[in-house]
């Protein structure tokens, strides 16, 4: 599991996870998420590919499975400085 420490309160960090637009600055071709984020969304790639969102609890959790059942999870947690941490974990 891998973590990141990120200068944000929680909300503004989840917006930003959560914004299809702000995915090509950190991540690639996310192209859709249909019919929003929530389990059993599909998320869509440029490139033809898709994910399944199987994990999904607002601002605290989001988990994606792959077309070769490998998965990603997001954790969004809060530090004791009120600073957004965003840990991952890939199976």
């Amino acid at each position: 599991m891998a973590t990141i420490r990120v200068n944000r309160q929680c909300n503004v960090v989840w917006r930003t996870f959560t914004d299809l637009s702000s995915w090509k600055n950190w991540w690639s071709d996310l192209k859709k998420v249909n019919p929003g984020w929530q389990v059993d969304a599909t998320l869509e790639w440029e490139g033809g590919d898709r994910c399944m969102v199987f994990d999904f609890v607002p601002l605290k959790r989001i988990g994606v499975r792959g077309s070769y059942n490998e998965a990603i999870t997001w954790s969004f947690t809060t530090d004791t400085r009120n600073l957004q941490l965003l840990r991952w974990k890939e199976t």
